[in-house]
């Protein structure tokens, strides 16, 4: 919708490469964001990438905590 916010971010593959990148915390800087609008979406997307992975982090500590109460000391 606004041309100009990404650089080398030209069609729909682009975006899609751009967003696995972003998502998996490679970013290989081939495509960034140039634009203020753009920068602001690219940093709550790692902010809610962040939040998302601290969430399942906890998940997975509280599920294997629980599991060692329920086994008891000594027991496996």
């Amino acid at each position: 919708m606004r041309p100009g916010e990404f650089d080398g971010l030209l069609t729909r593959i682009d975006a899609l490469y751009f967003a696995v990148t972003t998502l998996v915390t490679v970013g290989y800087g081939d495509i960034h964001p140039v634009g203020q609008l753009a920068r602001a979406l690219v940093s709550v997307q790692m902010v809610l990438k962040v939040g998302v992975l601290a969430l399942v982090g906890g998940l997975v500590v509280r599920g294997l905590a629980d599991r060692l109460r329920e086994d008891g000391p000594g027991e496996r």
